[in-house]
């Protein structure tokens, strides 16, 4: 509104000058409590409005899961949504993300499906050792992390960035 009102008059003019000075004289007036509030009705989301669109943005990620997870558990041989996990084979391990070739096994015909899957491993712990104090930044063995001490490091180590990447 204070764009609107102020300053766009003077900006449509070009004078970009008066136009900057009333919208900076607008904000303190109305940062002091100065300037009344405008008599024109402001629209209010209700609180029953904003909690319907919550509910909805539950609603629609709710029903995607669902679908989802139905197109997923179905076999491509019989078409029936009977595919069950059977097994899995690690295939690599790297900076908290794991890789593993899983192997579903439909109930109805015995078809099986081999799926790649990327996670992330629970066990990670972050990794690089420790580095030296100039780039750890600890005062006695340096911060772990990425190439031995992004982010500080404490007497013990430690730091390294937040990511699990």
């Amino acid at each position: 509104r204070i764009q609107t009102k102020y300053m766009i008059p003077y900006l449509k003019d070009s004078n970009w000058d008066a136009g900057m000075v009333a919208g900076v004289k607008a904000v303190c007036a109305r940062l002091d409590g100065s300037m009344e509030n405008d008599t024109e009705e402001e629209e209010d989301l209700s609180t029953g409005g904003i909690l319907l669109g919550i509910l909805g943005i539950f609603g629609v990620a709710l029903i995607t899961g669902f679908l989802a997870q139905r197109a997923a558990n179905k076999c491509p041989n019989c078409g029936q949504h009977k595919l069950q996990r059977s097994g899995s084979v690690l295939i690599s391990r790297r900076n908290g993300v794991k890789t593993e070739d899983v192997t579903y096994t439909c109930r109805n015909c015995g078809h099986k499906v081999v799926r790649r899957q990327q996670s992330y491993d629970e066990n990670y712990r972050g990794g690089g050792g420790s580095g030296p104090v100039i780039f750890g930044g600890g005062n006695l063995f340096g911060g772990g992390g990425f190439s031995g001490g992004s982010f500080g490091g404490g007497m013990g180590g430690g730091g390294g960035a937040g990511s699990r990447f």
